[in-house]
C-alpha cells in the first residue's frame, strides 16, 4: 500500500529515442539534484513511507554518484529498482548493482536489432542491452524488458515477447506512448482506441497461455487508463 516513486535522476542519455518523455539531451542538466540534495530526497521519501524507488532518467547509469544514491536507499530500507537502456551494464556494473541491493533492472528495447538501433540512435544497442540483461540475471537481479508501443513498432511486439520468454526474463512491460517531451511529436503514430484494445486483448490471451503452460513471465502494461 506504500507509494512507489519513479525518480528521473538525470536528464542526459546516450541515446536519442524519438518517444522520450524526458526529452533527454546528451549533456547533464544544471537542474539535476546534487548528491547532497539527492541523499536528502531519499531521506524525505523514506520518512513519507516510500518503500520502492525506481531510478530512471535519462540514462541513470551516466550519473556519477548513482551508486552512492543506491547505497543510501539500501541503508534506508528502500527497494531500489533501475530503469535503463542497459548498454552500460557489464559484469562489474552488475556486481555493483547487486551489492547495493538493486532488486530489479528494467531494460528498454523498441524493436528488432537493426530497427531498434536506428530508432534509438545507438549502433549495437540491441545486442549490448541483451548482454546487460544477462549480466544482471547472472547476479541474481530480477530483469524486465520494456517496450514503448507505437504504430512504428507494433508488428515487432510479439517477437520481442517471444525473446523475453526465450531469455528467461521475468517481466515484459508494454508502455503506451506518453504525450510528453519528444513524445509530443509522435501523437500521430499512437495506436487508435480500437488498436489499443486489440493489443491489450492479445496480451491478456498471451498471459493466459503462459499461465496454463506454467510459465513465469509477467506481462505488464502501463501509461494509459486502459491498462486499469
Amino acid at each position: 500500500s506504500a507509494p512507489v516513486i519513479v525518480w528521473n535522476v538525470c536528464r542526459h542519455c546516450n541515446m536519442t529515442c524519438p518517444h522520450c518523455y524526458a526529452a533527454a539531451s546528451k549533456q547533464p542538466s544544471s537542474a539535476d539534484l546534487s548528491t547532497r540534495e539527492g541523499l536528502d530526497l531519499l531521506d524525505r521519501l523514506r520518512a513519507l513511507g516510500v518503500r520502492v524507488v525506481v531510478f530512471s532518467g535519462g540514462e541513470p547509469l551516466l550519473r556519477a554518484d548513482l551508486f552512492e544514491l543506491l547505497a543510501r536507499a539500501k541503508e534506508l530500507g528502500i527497494a531500489a529498482q533501475l530503469s535503463t537502456n542497459g548498454v552500460l551494464i557489464d559484469g562489474p556494473v552488475a556486481q555493483r548493482l547487486a551489492a547495493v541491493g538493486v532488486a530489479y533492472v528494467g531494460v528498454s528495447l523498441d524493436g528488432l536489432p537493426d530497427w531498434n538501433d536506428r530508432y534509438r540512435g545507438f549502433a549495437g544497442g540491441f545486442a549490448r542491452a541483451l548482454r546487460g540483461l544477462a549480466h544482471a540475471r547472472a547476479q541474481g537481479i530480477k530483469t524486465g524488458l520494456r517496450v514503448t508501443l507505437t504504430r512504428r513498432n507494433a508488428g515487432m511486439l510479439w517477437p520481442l515477447l517471444d525473446l523475453a520468454r526465450r531469455r528467461h526474463i521475468a517481466r515484459f512491460y508494454v508502455s503506451h506512448l506518453q504525450y510528453a517531451g519528444r513524445g509530443l511529436k509522435l501523437q500521430g503514430d499512437d495506436l487508435s482506441v480500437d488498436e489499443t484494445r486489440s493489443m491489450l486483448w492479445k496480451l491478456f490471451e498471451a498471459a493466459d497461455r503462459n499461465l496454463v503452460a506454467g510459465g513465469r513471465l509477467q506481462i505488464v502494461t502501463g501509461g494509459n487508463d486502459s491498462s486499469g
